[in-house]
């Protein structure tokens, strides 16, 4: 069951059960439907909100011992990768049609398993949609109900914005991002690289991939010879971690770009390299949903992945971004290793 759990953090508040629902799209990254997101509340105020996971609502027909599967699961890993926060409450909102039976399963299970690690449901709420003037109410308490304020207007929102993460539409709008693009191009691309074909030095390798960043940065399209000879140079993993170093220099932007173009059109398992090197780079930069949802595909293009494996672990495992920059720290050192020096970003 496709799920999504992000810890990276937004400094600001919310006053009103209100802003704090709209609150939920900037702090995962997109506009959940049919979801059950939990918010696990703490720190020294107790008011804090730690790491936010969000569900696929479970169908109609799951036995409640499934639920409590799938809840006991989820309230595990939260409170056990995050003690640090001292979490003391979950608040849970289902984004999905009038409540049902289901709804109030989950609401009873989550009660249950929350209570094993002495914690308890503050609230609950109920909207449809997470949009302007949609109506919201709690299920523990009739005096909370209302209508939802714009989303876009959230304070949440605006500070996500200035931080560089973006907003989407649907989940399935962040994927579409770098979901394979079937085409003439892309169909050439793999022709190419079933080919056999001599690796680069990796000294000449990581020239290439840096020739091709600056490319991009100068507004060139991204062509079936660039994303072939980007692909063959990351094959080499020292080119590869080298790579990582370009999140934190000026370069940054341009290399994302050229990452996506490249999991657009590669196929796999080539594109798991240009996507982990996004979702590193998304990692760094606080923005988890598109990060966790960049190692996803990572990880499907090839299920062996390490690098991927590793970073999408300490993502789910609640790691800030402050904590992974010796991932790019490893990545300067490995293209001063091969005789070209990377520039930190400033």
């Amino acid at each position: 069951m496709p799920s999504e759990f992000d810890s990276t953090p937004i400094r600001c508040s919310v006053t009103s059960p209100g802003d704090l629902i709209v609150a939920v799209p900037a702090m995962l990254g997109f506009f959940p439907t049919a979801s059950i997101v939990l918010m696990f509340v703490g720190g020294p105020s107790g008011r804090r909100i730690g790491p936010i996971v969000r569900y696929d609502m479970i169908p109609a027909g799951f036995a409640e011992r499934d639920v409590e599967h799938i809840i006991g699961s989820v309230c595990e890993r939260a409170v056990s990768v995050h003690e640090d926060l001292s979490i003391q409450s979950v608040i849970c909102l289902f984004v999905d049609a009038w409540p049902t039976t289901m709804h109030e399963m989950v609401l009873r299970v989550l009660d249950r398993q929350v209570r094993d690690y002495g914690l308890r449901v503050s609230d609950a709420f109920w909207t449809p949609e997470i949009a302007p003037g949609k109506p919201y109410r709690s299920m523990l308490s009739d005096r909370k109900h209302g209508r939802l304020p714009d989303p876009t207007a959230s304070e949440v929102a605006a500070a996500s914005v200035l931080s560089g993460r973006r907003i989407f539409e649907s989940r399935d709008d962040l994927t579409a991002v770098f979901a394979p693009t079937p085409c003439p191009e892309a169909d050439e691309v793999a022709k190419r690289l079933r080919r056999p074909a001599k690796p680069p030095k990796p000294q000449l390798g990581l020239q290439r991939v840096l020739r091709a960043v600056r490319a991009v940065g100068s507004g060139e399209t991204v062509g079936v010879e660039t994303v072939v000879v980007v692909s063959r140079a990351l094959g080499d993993k020292k080119v590869r971690d080298a790579a990582l170093a370009l999140a934190a220099t000026d370069q940054a932007k341009a290399a994302e770009l050229l990452w996506i173009a490249m999991a657009r059109l590669a196929p796999a398992p080539q594109r798991a390299e240009p996507l982990t090197l996004l979702g590193h780079l998304a990692y760094l930069g606080g923005d988890g949903a598109m990060a966790s949802s960049a190692f996803a595909a990572a990880l499907e293009s090839d299920p062996e992945h390490v690098l991927a494996g590793l970073l999408d672990e300490s993502l789910q495992s609640g790691i800030a971004p402050t904590e992974i920059r010796a991932f790019t720290a490893c990545g300067f050192d490995c293209a001063a290793h091969l005789g070209v020096e990377l520039s930190p970003a400033g």
